[in-house]
């Protein structure tokens, strides 16, 4: 049994990282990112169960004391990030997170268990197993990248996971795919370094990390030749990549035994940090040439994300409002400017797309001072493995360019489940090998009776069994009905969504008013059209009836979510409209009270007082309609809709005096407003 498990978890963890970014499971939701999500959750509690059995049985997996120590830092990472999720504003949202992102507390339990399980194997295996488990990475990353190249950026072949891949192949995400490619190639870079490898390898991995480059995603060598230009999708990783070979000559000389080169290299990387923060204050000031460059590459949406996140993090300082909740910081310090037209009209988010706000966000600066101390370990691992002969000085170099290009990166975007899965797996190994005491226990055969085992093993399998049902199964099964029920027909949905009730609570904290917005944005493509269809009607009439219905279920639970209120009260007016039900006082109350809870998760958001006014127009409240349209220029006096609807309805009105004062306050706030 022992022999077996050793096998388990050895290919086990081979088969986890190669086939990891490659998992796609076309009948969940998001199944880009949540087959992954399910696929890594189920294989490391297969291969948690496995460990736990071996290291009681078998001091040999044991990692030593002085090498527990070494995993301190993540440790505090993961435990602060916990309790300030169970503090935070939405707890459920902070352990599952949502279906299209997959990146909660769950996925970093997930992660750190595996750096454990990773450490272990070091520690019996060495070297090989390293060498072994980052060609695994690298050749199932080729087939990733041989997806870029094949999905809609690329050659577009008529596959619908590659068509609906938003330039990122199989992990379904240019950006997510870029960052993970960032790991992928350092370990590829590393192994061309390993003197065992055979020369038909390290050709195999040239040839691997070339696709990688030269994919839609870094240097697009094929929108080169179809003349799209040879910059790629993930521009940002792009400045990274080569932000990281910079660091990795940094490395290289800091590392050289002349003490002239090794000065240089620190007068250099001072100069770089210097260029950096003026650059940064460049990128972040108000109408610089910088600034204006990036905001017309990325839309000026970013700096408001940033900018709400800073608000958070001074807000909540200590322990922020939770992993995964930037949504809810973003709500409470809404910026109206996102609506503008140029800001993409952006009226929720949930992610800063700067790791180092989500971080601040979810846990506070004392998480954010934990995440340095964890990163500053990696860089610092890789240095002492060199000191000690165990790592080449090229080696060491390129793990030191891996982490500068991951931070680099993670200034623009965040983290994914697979990049989450990398770094967690370097973590293990590097502190494994700096364990200094491992070659000096003494593994003493531990005295366990075959009954004893059999004792261990099913109580294990009983442990596994209920993590999987209810971290896996119940989930995967929870976005298997998410993707049935809202890809049905319109006649068979209503019967549907009080099951989507059952099992896992997974994505109610987000994913359910994602799909409910979605599904509304259909419906007032055209309404008039869909009202006038007197056969499918009733139909789409009985489904709002159960989508309404399920929604307020989901409220009592995701207590949180603007857009979920805001939803609802959109799909009340517009039952209204579709059924000519009369608009009875409990209908109007009903409605103004959720619009209520929105308003006070939101204060500033005008987007609640545009739906209360047309509820209160449908009430026939004339005067509340006037005050919630004033209320809303009140709220956002710089953007253009509020006046518009505020002078539509005063036209409606024939208010001509309510019309000359709209216009007037709105050429004050925006001088060059048009009224069209």
């Amino acid at each position: 049994m022992n022999h077996f498990s050793e096998r388990v978890l050895k290919y086990g963890s081979f088969l986890l990282v190669f086939l990891a970014p490659l998992i796609f499971w076309n009948h969940g939701l998001f199944p880009h990112i949540s087959s992954k999500t399910f696929f890594i959750y189920g294989l490391v509690e297969v291969l948690t169960a496995f460990w736990l059995y071996t290291v009681i049985i078998d001091r040999s997996y044991r990692i030593s004391k002085k090498g527990l120590m070494y995993f301190i830092p993540v440790v505090l990472f993961v435990l602060w990030m916990t309790i300030a999720g169970i503090s935070g504003a939405n707890p459920s949202m902070s352990f599952w997170s949502s279906l299209g992102r997959g990146t909660g507390l769950l996925t970093l339990y997930h992660s750190l268990v595996l750096s454990f399980i990773v450490a272990s194997l070091v520690n019996k295996n060495g070297l090989p197993y390293i060498v072994s488990l980052f060609q695994s990475f690298v050749f199932g990353s080729f087939i990733l990248a041989l997806s870029v190249w094949m999905g809609s950026e690329g050659f577009n072949l008529p596959i619908k996971v590659l068509q609906t891949d938003i330039g990122g192949g199989l992990a379904g995400n240019s950006t997510l795919t870029a960052g993970y490619f960032l790991f992928t190639l350092a370990m590829g870079a590393f192994l061309l370094s390993v003197k065992s490898l055979s020369t038909t390898r390290k050709w195999l991995i040239g040839i691997t990390m070339a696709v990688t480059i030269f994919s839609p995603v870094f240097i697009n060598l094929y929108g080169f030749l179809v003349g799209k230009g040879i910059l790629g999708l993930a521009r940002g990783t792009i400045l990274a990549l080569f932000t990281g070979l910079g660091a990795v000559g940094m490395g290289y000389m800091f590392l050289s035994n002349k003490k002239w080169i090794k000065g240089a290299s620190i007068s250099l990387v001072a100069i770089g940090v210097i260029a950096f923060s003026f650059l940064w204050i460049q990128l972040v000031t108000s109408d610089t040439k910088l600034h204006n460059q990036f905001a017309q590459e990325a839309r000026g949406s970013r700096f408001i994300f940033w900018e709400a996140g800073q608000k958070a993090i001074d807000t909540h300082p200590l322990l922020g409002y939770g992993p995964e909740n930037f949504s809810v910081a973003f709500q409470e310090n809404f910026n109206p400017q996102i609506l503008l037209s140029e800001n993409s009209f952006e009226g929720w988010a949930d992610r800063a797309h700067n790791i180092f706000y989500d971080l601040g966000v979810a846990g506070g600066y004392p998480v954010l001072i934990l995440y340095f101390i964890f990163v500053l370990s990696l860089f610092y691992a890789p240095y002492m493995l060199y000191r000690r002969g165990e790592f080449t000085r090229i080696q060491a170099s390129i793990m030191a360019g891996l982490f500068t290009a991951y931070l680099a990166n993670n200034l623009f975007t965040f983290d994914s489940n697979l990049s989450l899965m990398a770094l967690f797996v370097l973590a293990g190994i590097f502190y494994s090998l700096n364990d200094k005491n491992k070659k000096e226990q003494k593994f003493l055969p531990v005295n366990i009776g075959q009954s004893n085992k059999n004792i261990i093993a099913l109580g294990l399998t009983v442990l596994f069994l209920t993590s999987f049902i209810f971290l896996v199964y119940m989930p995967a099964g929870k976005s298997k009905a998410y993707a049935e029920t809202f890809s049905a027909s319109i006649d068979k949905r209503p019967d549907m969504y009080a099951k989507l009730l059952d099992g896992s609570h997974i994505g109610e904290q987000w994913d359910a008013s994602d799909l409910a917005f979605a599904t509304h944005k259909l419906y007032i493509s055209n309404p008039a059209g869909f009202k006038a269809d007197k056969e499918k009607l009733p139909y789409l009439i009985k489904n709002i009836d159960g989508l309404l219905s399920y929604l307020y279920k989901v409220s009592e639970r995701n207590q949180t979510d603007y857009r979920l209120y805001l939803t609802i009260a959109f799909f009340e007016n517009t039952l209204t409209y579709m059924s000519d039900r009369p608009y009875d006082s409990e209908t109007r109350d009903r409605v103004l009270a959720v619009l209520e809870k929105a308003k006070n998760l939101s204060p500033a958001n005008p987007n609640a007082y545009w739906v209360m006014a047309q509820t209160k127009i449908w009430g026939g409240d004339f005067e509340g309609a006037e005050e919630a349209y004033r209320q809303a220029v009140l709220v956002a006096p710089y953007i253009p809709s509020s006046y518009n609807l505020l002078l539509n309805y005063a036209k409606i009105l024939g208010d001509q005096k309510l019309f000359d004062e709209t216009i007037m306050r709105a050429k004050e706030n925006i001088p060059d407003y048009t009224f069209n």
